[in-house]
């Protein structure tokens, strides 16, 4: 992560400034008072999770908080950083932001040959899952729907990433930090992208992309969905996982 001496006293001021105190914000984080100290003292690390908690407790965004130059007006930057303040770390943050540019440059170029309209993706209207049962219903069942809907029988998929492009979905292998799975993209300047983990496995790889497929379907509302091990609980997340284990 950036500096930890600025975001110790972005923390402690944007704490103070809210009227909350080292007990309330380590109740919210679930930590105890005594490491809020030690994190406002700069003498221990606060991880991508807590910072993110304590962001929302406080009013702020992480970039805010982080203190390192925002990436201008870039929505979906800030969005991606917010989400996943991992890729707030120098090499992370640089590689993200260029791997996006070239995304809507290939979106844009696209767009330029004609070749920008796709079919439309189907509108599942499922609900947010509000228990585990129901996330599992619903990732199975849309996961069926849609293997009919492509035509795919029994068999299996041989290529996911060059059947979704089909579908006017792009997917780029990108080396992310290692909590995060995939993240997907839906929006105006460069349509529907998915982000794969190039430091993981191909299992691991052909398996987001299936999870990540997901999102798009069921997760329209989000311009920015990121799959990581701290989110793994969510009940999207759960659908998603039982999406890929059905679609694939």
């Amino acid at each position: 992560m950036p500096d930890r001496e600025i975001i110790r006293t972005n923390l402690r001021n944007a704490r103070e400034n809210r009227g909350i105190t080292q007990q309330a914000a380590a109740e919210h984080v679930g930590l105890s008072r005594t490491l809020i100290a030690q994190i406002e003292l700069g003498n221990r690390p606060v991880s991508p999770d807590e910072l993110a908690k304590l962001a929302e407790l406080y009013g702020q965004s992480v970039v805010d908080l982080v203190g390192d130059e925002a990436p201008g007006n870039d929505d979906l930057l800030l969005m991606l950083f917010d989400l996943a303040p991992e890729t707030l770390s120098k090499g992370a943050r640089t590689r993200v932001s260029e791997i996006l540019e070239l995304c809507r440059e290939a979106a844009s170029i696209e767009d330029g040959l004609g070749r920008g309209q796709k079919p439309a993706l189907p509108r599942y209207e499922e609900g947010r899952p509000r228990t585990a049962t129901e996330a599992l219903t619903q990732g199975e069942r849309v996961a069926l729907e849609e293997r009919r809907r492509l035509g795919l029988g029994r068999s299996a998929v041989p290529d996911l990433s060059q059947l979704l492009a089909t579908q006017g979905v792009r997917s780029a292998v990108v080396d992310l930090p290692d909590d995060i799975g995939g993240v997907c993209f839906q929006h105006d300047s460069l349509g529907t992208a998915l982000w794969i983990n190039g430091r993981h496995s191909d299992l691991q790889q052909r398996y987001a992309v299936a999870h990540e497929y997901s999102h798009v379907l069921l997760d329209r509302d989000r311009s920015v969905v990121v799959t990581k091990r701290a989110n793994a609980g969510e009940q999207v997340e759960k659908r998603a996982n039982a999406f890929a284990a059905a679609f694939l």
